[in-house]
């Protein structure tokens, strides 16, 4: 607050606004040239500017906001992504600061064991990423072979295909030939 004494008359000089980060002043309102016969009061007002918050996921936008100078930055749930897991979001400050915000988030690529067994022994084991073909060398196996595969995901699922004639119907296993056609 400041005061002063103005004689009757005298040219008002508006004093010096000071600067407060995160706000632009509004003004000190109707303010006249000269002093009148009566005391004055003013009082100025400052607005919070609102900046950009943005969190994304490679050049995918997963949320975006104008939010004004000091109010809380909570990171936004993330959309599943098939075959990847989210590693995180990148650093960020607690509330907004006096500048735009972006934040990068990314996924990591989940990777699976893979069994296969040739008449009840493991034939190949490995593990592939998400995505990546499933390549199973041709084994020398006789017609009629029992072959099963044996996919182990995270968290201790497992699925067993079995079947005399294919692994995972990928591949078929001809009765008058020794290999895979």
């Amino acid at each position: 607050m400041l005061e002063s004494q103005i004689p009757y008359g005298a040219e008002i000089v508006v004093p010096e606004i000071p600067e407060k980060e995160g706000y632009t002043f509004s003004g000190w309102g109707v303010v006249p040239t000269t002093m009148p016969a009566s005391d004055l009061e003013f009082s100025g007002t400052y607005d919070v500017i609102s900046y950009n918050v943005i969190f994304k996921i490679g050049d995918n936008v997963v949320y975006s906001a104008q939010l004004p100078y000091g109010s809380e930055i909570v990171a936004p749930e993330v959309p599943d992504h098939e075959g990847y897991t989210f590693s995180g979001w990148g650093e960020f400050p607690a509330s907004v600061p006096s500048h735009d915000v972006e934040v990068q988030g990314s996924y990591t690529i989940n990777s699976y064991h893979l069994t296969v067994y040739l008449n009840n022994d493991i034939y190949l084991e490995e593990d592939i990423e998400y995505g990546a073909p499933i390549i199973i060398p041709d084994p020398e196996v006789e017609a009629g072979t029992l072959l099963f595969i044996e996919r182990m995901f995270r968290f201790g699922k497992s699925l067993r295909y079995r079947t005399p004639h294919s692994i995972c119907s990928l591949r078929r296993i001809c009765p008058n030939k020794s290999r895979f056609a």
